[in-house]
């Protein structure tokens, strides 16, 4: 009995430790204080913290629209104010809907209505297909703010000036007195729990409003903050998907509002979400902020015949099961619509280690410059880091920039609508607050002025080089044209990281391309030397010579010195011993110099030693602004997303601003996933994918990519998926497995036929054939490339976790090459490199070919 009690007591311990993990740090929308009054219906007379402004490039070359204007409004009056979370002056009125705004950037492009993705079921829309969004709908922004809450003095200010530019009504709840909390004043009396005030107040707007976006009021929009009104589907939810949890917290949850809200009353939405095997894929969107249209009323018209139990997350876990039991599409905004308090406080941090080892992240790259909303969650005294966070946002303008889109912005209007003792808030005290919760020695914030640790340049810039400054000449694309964003594209010049003979190097390779500025990268070690050498060969053959092979240790770096024109370099870092490359940071390292090449304006095609061109292939490139060859593994949070990812070993990056911007923000992930994980492998594959996917990717097509399980799209469908990215201005291709293979057929045989009567060997040399005839690119993954494959990882001394660069994998590629016609070098090439013939590296090139085509065995007595 004893025992039974101790046990029972242990878990109601674990329990109360989770929710009280959950409560501090999730970024979930919180239940709102229910106890004070003051009342605010909403008027009718226009006001606005914005003047009209004409649109101004920054100097600070982001192109974003302020204006240093008097504080004043249209109709000549100051901007109203807000003393202790009361109304006044007029801030907080209704303004006139003025009908349907103009589309900033251009999202809509590539939208289909008739088509639908989610992250939960597989058929949702599909009630809503026929559902009509009315041309001109009238909006509302809507946020709960009752009892003590200082904050809301700050983030109020850019909510109204937001309502006030898209001509949405703005409407303030700040008392259990308003007349959207009838319906929860009437379920209160029954005892229904407070947590779930937000339900009957969206029921009510929805009656009324065609269109309702709520957010939290310790939520803080950008200056710049897009029209989401327009750019949503009104068939669809527009949230956020909670991307900085682990997918083990969204089936947690997804676990919780299956059991809550019985979801197993529908057996297809059981299946498609609750199902041992669905609620692992599910995702949990916040509920902080949350754009509704009168189609979504449904989900809400019976929020009182539910539970409505909850520990944590209660309006948010019942949103997310109505989104499923009523099969509604969510258009998930990105991160950057609901940046958590707890990640902004990381990116504009940093310890005294971090700065001594120079890891400290690069603001500009950060998810905070680039975020249209910034969600105050557990940061303390919300009201001090609001007011910090939008005055740096007017002045040194690198955060909440929105990705340079929206505006316009009244400067002088936003910091006037600030109360005094907001004005100026103290970096001092915004240091004392933020870093209390840094683990480190030495935290200090990254400040306004250059003092902590970085000066930063403005977010949406156009490329600058290594050290932060414009470049001159030298790079690849010199007449600073615009690229889709509208951002002028300056080219940067030599740098530390890519030094005047290094940078002739790739203005040689370029010179030799298909346009004069598509520049191949590769990368190995000398551990990679056959791999480098039969690539080299192979795309020799198609008269290619546009590749720069960079050597990341000096045992490459001196075989290519034996050459007087290899088309290679020591990678400067290594050069300057500023780097020791490891295993764990050759990727990282590999992303670092590709972007110093991106910003001295080369277009970038970075290509693995295991993916032999069979054909130019520039025809893949012709039309995007960042391509790459289609996956269906990790990193598996995006596959979930989007059906396929994309890999590595060949993608394209088109040297734009937008495209610097995005690129950046890799360089940015893998530094702080290295910090949190010394001993992560850094990956560029994981880095870029997640940095498209925060941009927010939509798909031409309306859906997401087919899975690897349909045979046809791995092997014979050459159609590419095709998006646009919303924040930072890109296409995004993803090209057809069959353009760029990675999945293919292991032949028994090798390259020769197989005899007749093996007929499924001779099915797999068919298919290998057809690959061969049709493909571009051939990146196949070789069989028996596993390191230790009889033992587990750990098991003594078994190490998985590094398996790209291992002894085991690099000989199971030339293996793989040489059993199946992709081997291009004559016996003792080792020899002839050792001691070369000549100093001409094609030459000598050309003399070790073995004059055997892909696929083709080489002779039996060879």
């Amino acid at each position: 009995m004893e025992l039974r009690r101790a046990a029972v007591l242990a878990f109601d311990a674990l329990l109360v430790l989770l929710i009280l993990y959950y409560s501090l740090f999730s970024s979930g929308s919180r239940s709102q204080p229910v106890t004070t009054i003051g009342m605010s219906e909403g008027e009718d007379a226009a006001t606005s913290g914005l003047a009209q402004s004409r649109e101004l490039e920054g100097a600070d070359g982001t192109g974003n629209s302020y204006e240093d204007t008097a504080g004043a409004t249209e109709s000549g009056q100051p901007v109203g104010r807000r003393r202790g979370g009361k109304r006044a002056g007029g801030l907080w009125r209704r303004s006139e809907a003025e009908g349907k705004t103009a589309d900033p950037v251009g999202w809509s492009v590539g939208r289909s209505s008739r088509t639908y993705t989610n992250t939960g079921g597989e058929t949702c829309g599909a009630s809503l297909a026929d559902y009509s969004c009315p041309a001109s709908p009238r909006k509302a922004v809507v946020t709960l703010s009752t009892g003590k809450r200082p904050h809301f003095a700050v983030t109020g200010i850019t909510l109204a000036t937001f309502a006030r530019r898209v001509g949405a009504d703005l409407h303030v709840v700040d008392t259990l007195g308003h007349p959207a909390l009838a319906g929860f004043n009437a379920s209160a009396q029954a005892g229904r729990s407070s947590h779930f005030i937000k339900l009957p107040m969206l029921k009510h707007f929805l009656a009324e409003y065609d269109q309702v976006l709520f957010v939290d009021d310790d939520v803080l929009l950008s200056p710049l903050m897009l029209d989401v009104f327009s750019q949503v589907d009104c068939r669809k939810v527009g949230a956020v998907v909670e991307a900085s949890h682990v997918q083990g917290w969204h089936t947690m949850h997804a676990k919780a509002f299956c059991e809550i809200y019985d979801l197993k009353r529908d057996r297809k939405v059981w299946k498609q979400t609750c199902a041992s095997q669905a609620v692992k894929r599910q995702r949990i969107f916040n509920s902080g902020v949350l754009l509704l249209s009168k189609a979504h009323r449904p989900l809400i018209d019976e929020w009182e015949r539910e539970p409505l139990r909850c520990k944590i997350l209660c309006d948010q876990l019942y949103m997310n099961a109505m989104l499923r039991r009523h099969a509604v599409c969510l258009d998930d905004l990105g991160t950057a619509f609901n940046l958590p308090g707890t990640q902004m406080r990381k990116m504009l941090t940093s310890t005294a280690a971090q700065r001594e080892e120079g890891t400290h992240l690069q603001l500009r790259d950060s998810a905070i410059a680039d975020a249209c909303v910034a969600h105050l969650t557990v940061l303390p005294s919300k009201s001090v880091s609001a007011a910090y966070l939008l005055k740096r946002s007017l002045t040194t303008r690198d955060v909440l920039q929105c990705a340079g889109k929206g505006g316009p912005v009244d400067k002088a209007a936003l910091l006037g609508a600030m109360q005094p003792e907001d004005a100026n808030p103290s970096e001092d005290e915004v240091e004392r607050l933020w870093c209390a919760k840094i683990k480190g020695e030495g935290c200090k914030l990254i400040r306004m002025h250059g003092g902590g640790a970085e000066q930063t340049e403005g977010a949406g810039e156009a490329a600058t080089g290594a050290d932060g400054e414009g470049g001159g000449g030298g790079g690849g694309v010199a007449d600073g044209s615009a690229d889709a964003s509208g951002a002028q594209f300056v080219p940067a010049g030599p740098s530390e990281e890519l030094p005047e003979q290094e940078l002739g190097v790739i203005r040689r390779a370029a010179e030799a391309a298909w346009d004069s500025k598509t520049v191949i990268l590769l990368f190995a070690t000398g551990d990679f030397v056959d791999l480098a050498i039969n690539w080299a060969q192979a795309t020799r053959a198609l008269g290619l010579r546009n590749f720069v092979l960079v050597a990341m240790d000096r045992k490459l770096g001196d075989i290519l010195g034996r050459f007087t024109n290899a088309p290679g370099l020591l990678l400067p870092r290594v050069a300057l011993g500023t780097t020791t490359i490891t295993k764990l940071s050759v990727i990282g390292e590999r992303q670092r110099f590709g972007l110093r090449v991106l910003e001295a304006g080369f277009h970038v095609l970075f290509v693995d030693l295991d993916a032999l061109f069979l054909r130019s292939p520039e025809p893949l490139l012709r039309d995007g602004d960042i391509i790459g060859e289609r996956i269906w593994g990790r990193p598996r949070n995006v596959v979930k997303k989007w059906g396929a990812a994309i890999c590595t070993g060949f993608y394209f990056l088109r040297a734009t601003a937008a495209n610097v911007a995005i690129f950046r923000k890799t360089h940015h992930l893998i530094a702080e996933k290295r910090q949190r994980q010394p001993k992560w492998q850094a990956s560029d594959q994981w880095a870029i994918n997640n940095a498209l996917d925060q941009q927010v990717v939509e798909w031409v097509s309306g859906t997401s990519m087919k899975p690897i399980s349909d045979f046809s799209t791995k092997f014979y469908d050459n159609s590419s998926h095709v998006g646009y990215t919303k924040l930072t201005r890109t296409k995004f291709v993803v090209l057809p497995h069959l353009a760029v293979a990675r999945s293919c057929p292991i032949l028994k045989f090798g390259a020769a036929k197989p005899p007749a009567a093996e007929k499924v060997e001779t099915r797999k040399w068919k298919l290998w054939q057809h690959l061969l005839q049709t493909s571009h690119v051939l990146h196949c993954f070789p069989p028996d490339s596993m390191p230790c494959p009889e033992l587990k990882h750990g098991e003594k001394g078994c190490d998985k976790s590094v398996i790209m660069g291992s002894a085991v994998h690099i000989h199971g590629e030339v293996v793989f090459d040489r059993r199946q016609g992709l081997w291009f070098m004559k016996e003792g090439w080792e020899q002839a490199i050792a001691a070369p013939s000549t100093r001409d590296f094609w030459a000598w090139l050309e003399g070790q070919y073995n004059g055997l085509k892909p696929g083709e065995a080489p002779p039996e007595n060879a």
